[in-house]
């Protein structure tokens, strides 16, 4: 059984993944990797991808099974692609009117209530607001 195409979320720490992980040979049957649909030497050591990225990363192999008679079947194709191709969610807290005695607090407890989620893992929300605010009348 192959899982040709599979996308896997980047990860902030090294993470190798194996091929094999989404291969699996019939019973009394081997696998053997190739680089390429048309390559002579083979490995049976399944190639890994590392999920720790910053950009899209893709990782292609041809994967065959081999029976004890040392006959291949054809040649499947297994891609994985390390890529976060879900845009976060951002979620706003409602719209702020702020009293100008006590801006600076309402408007940082607002700017802290706005949250995010991503599929591939944790969001990290800033602001640059105590850069940016006016300077209080003297």
């Amino acid at each position: 059984m192959v899982s040709p195409t599979v996308t896997l979320c980047p990860t902030a720490v090294s993470n190798v993944v194996s091929l094999d992980a989404y291969v699996t040979a019939l019973p009394a049957h081997t696998l053997r990797w190739y680089p390429t649909a048309t390559a002579t030497a083979y490995t049976t050591t399944a190639p890994t991808i590392n999920t720790q990225v910053t950009t899209k990363t893709t990782l292609e192999a041809y994967v065959v099974q081999v029976n004890a008679n040392g006959c291949e079947s054809p040649r499947a194709v297994v891609t994985i692609t390390v890529d976060d191709t879900t845009t976060p969610t951002l979620t706003t807290p409602a719209p702020l009117v702020v009293d100008c005695k006590n801006a600076a607090a309402s408007i940082t407890t607002w700017l802290n209530s706005a949250t995010a989620t991503d599929s591939c893992g944790a969001v990290n929300l800033t602001n640059n607001y105590n850069a940016v605010k006016p300077c209080r009348p003297m």
